[in-house]
């Protein structure tokens, strides 16, 4: 785009699953109700000073313009007094599951890199910089459930430390039939950081949500328009026979730990080897649910010995599909 700003909306507009880019001025200019869903704003505004607004600047000019951003990744804007986005409208903007980090505000500090003016907070949310942690230009309910960056000062004003968040976004990239996004880069702090409840079905490129993008637990929705995938196979931690051994009851449990949540686990994924006289032994229930399960084993009858095995014909998978491996 060669002109002055990408969007300038004076109306209700959605933007979903879209990327807002190159732009000289201001990515998006709002006088309207603004409401964006996953999505990426970026590269929006250049090194002139008095020239740009960043990413995206909600107007005061109607008293009753509105911003909510869900599921986004606002980065790399430059604006004078802030990069990623600013208010001077007199209602808050809403945001929630977006990230705001690695913009410029071209006056530098105090001023905040990120955002500017009045927010609401619906949580789990990525600032990189909100300006002077004792006097922030960008204002909102933040909590232990969003991860907001700041400039430190003491009350005297002296600077003293940059607090900033950096969200580990890899450069903007095609992810295919021209859908342009930011990836996380491993160790972002924005994966597996959201909120399942509230997050998209899928991201911005269609990928489902939530994946275990970070490989510990269950699978929990990242943060901003970019879904990490699922890639890594679960595995067996641990098999742990439950009863005492030896034992003359007619049932005996195995507690089985895997490296991450599964599904898909029932008695087929399971084989028993007999040794010994034992005689009508079977595997009789599979109970449990995330990262363990329990298998119950009818002894039968005779003396001997059991042990419970995973065959290689098992369908066990996590919650992205990945195969149960080292079988």
């Amino acid at each position: 785009n060669t002109g002055f700003n990408g969007i300038r909306s004076f109306a209700n507009l959605l933007i979903l699953d879209s990327t807002i880019r190159n732009n000289p001025a201001t990515g998006i200019e709002n006088n309207g109700q603004l409401t964006i869903i996953n999505s990426t704003i970026s590269q929006n505004g250049d090194d002139q000073l008095g020239w740009g607004s960043g990413g995206i600047y909600n107007t005061s000019s109607n008293t009753e313009s509105t911003v909510t951003i869900l599921g986004s990744t606002i980065t790399n804007n430059k604006g004078d007094t802030f990069g990623g986005v600013g208010n001077t409208g007199l209602i808050p903007i809403e945001i929630q599951n977006t990230i705001i980090a690695g913009n410029v505000a071209l006056y530098g500090k105090p001023y905040a890199q990120d955002c500017a003016g009045n927010f609401v907070s619906n949580g789990f949310n990525l600032v990189g910089n909100i300006g002077n942690a004792y006097a922030a230009t960008c204002n909102a309910n933040w909590s232990n459930m969003d991860q907001v960056g700041y400039y430190f000062y003491n009350p005297q004003g002296q600077f003293l430390e940059d607090r900033s968040i950096n969200p580990m976004l890899d450069a903007i990239q095609d992810a295919g039939s021209g859908v342009l996004v930011h990836p996380l880069k491993p160790g972002s702090p924005a994966i597996d950081a959201g909120h399942n409840a509230t997050c998209t079905s899928v991201d911005q490129r269609g990928v489902p949500r939530p994946q275990n993008g970070d490989n510990i637990d269950g699978a929990t929705c990242d943060v901003g328009s970019y879904e990490v995938p699922d890639t890594t196979s679960p595995i067996i931690v641990s098999s742990a026979r439950s009863n005492e051994n030896p034992t003359s009851t007619s049932s005996v449990d195995f507690t089985i730990t895997f490296s991450e949540y599964v599904s898909n686990v029932d008695i087929n994924d399971f084989a028993l080897t007999v040794s010994g006289g034992i005689n009508g032994a079977s595997i009789t229930a599979v109970a449990g649910s995330g990262s363990t399960r329990t298998v119950t084993v009818n002894t039968g009858s005779g003396t001997g010995t059991l042990r419970l095995d995973v065959p290689v014909t098992a369908t066990i998978a996590d919650l992205a599909g990945n195969l149960l491996e080292g079988l």
